[in-house]
């Protein structure tokens, strides 16, 4: 349904409700985990979607490698547990917000792992590009193996 609608009247994909979400929003908000053939589909029409704040400061994803990730993020990453757990309860929207990864272009990848496109091994990243990974902070804490105590938070 959501393709059709998006082809009728793809400015849809930026309005506000009443609340000031935009369709995005809501799709990564849903209590069910949202379908990537949806959230594909609205950033299609509306790419910079995930840089859009709502009237409560949330961000609705948040590219690892061009965006600003959420602080809570980080200390999962590196594993700094009780900072983590105190983050997560002064800025429970933080926990809400999904991270990406997209893939590099595929020309770009290629150079990059041949040594070239600068040397860093980086790529090129395409707002267009498929999304290699898209977690919430409490995937994170299983994935880098946190103790109960901050899943739990």
């Amino acid at each position: 349904v959501i393709i059709p609608l998006l082809r009728a009247h793809p400015r849809a994909a930026y309005c506000r409700d009443d609340k000031g979400f935009i369709p995005l929003h809501l799709a990564v908000g849903s209590t069910n985990s949202p379908c990537d053939e949806t959230i594909a589909a609205l950033l299609a029409v509306y790419p910079d979607a995930t840089r859009v704040v709502d009237r409560r400061g949330f961000t609705p994803i948040v590219d690892y490698d061009k965006d600003v990730v959420p602080e809570i993020y980080k200390l999962i990453q590196f594993k700094e547990w009780g900072s983590a757990v105190e983050r997560a309860g002064l800025f429970p929207s933080e926990c809400a917000t999904w991270v990406i990864r997209r893939e590099k272009r595929a020309a770009e990848a290629t150079a990059a792992t041949k040594g070239s496109a600068g040397g860093n091994g980086s790529g090129i990243l395409d707002a267009r590009a498929a999304v290699r990974w898209r977690l919430l902070p409490l995937h994170a804490t299983i994935i880098f193996k946190a103790p109960f105590r901050v899943v739990e938070a």
